[in-house]
């Protein structure tokens, strides 16, 4: 989604119904803060907390200044931070992948854990990023948000934003040439 889809046309008035921004852009706050939090389950968690900030903020929400995905992202990041500062930030666990458990049974014990052991060397390696540079990583490859969207989430220049992602994906590169050696 392109943040157009529940946009006001130019000189609209109206804001659109907040069941309708939460049926849009559920899935996609949901789908970025389990890819920030690599756990469902606080996923659903903080993707509630999302739209209950949301909801509160919405009579002052001005649809016209800005993109619907792009508040709502934000909203979603706050509460993330906030989670995480309330537990001290604690370290993230690395869950177990998903695609990996379902195959398991396909897949020898072996291969499995093989497979387990690169997913977690590769969020071992996104975790010793800064944390602007994850962050603005994690959106644009698991989000698919432009450098210009990330800008606007973050309120940084767009050059700026293609500058760290740059810098970022180096620094993975480095991190996991050196760790296959």
């Amino acid at each position: 989604m392109d943040g157009t889809l529940v946009q006001l046309k130019p000189g609209a008035t109206e804001r659109p119904s907040f069941r309708r921004l939460y049926e849009t852009y559920g899935p996609d706050v949901f789908a970025h803060l389990v890819l920030r939090t690599r756990d469902r389950a606080l996923g659903e968690d903080l993707t509630a907390e999302t739209f209950e900030r949301a909801l509160r903020a919405y009579p002052r929400f001005e649809p016209q200044r800005g993109r619907t995905r792009a508040w709502l992202l934000r909203i979603a990041d706050s509460a993330y931070a906030d989670h995480f500062r309330r537990a001290q930030r604690r370290p993230l666990t690395v869950p177990a992948d998903p695609d990996i458990t379902a195959r398991s049974s396909m897949l020898s014990a072996e291969a499995a854990a093989l497979r387990q052991a690169e997913v977690t060397r590769i969020y071992a390696a996104l975790d010793a990023l800064p944390s602007l540079q994850r962050t603005v990583v994690l959106m644009r490859l698991g989000q698919s948000l432009s450098h210009a969207d990330i800008a606007r989430l973050l309120d940084r220049k767009e050059g700026a934003v293609r500058m760290i992602y740059s810098r970022a994906l180096a620094r993975l590169r480095d991190t996991l040439k050196d760790g296959s050696r």
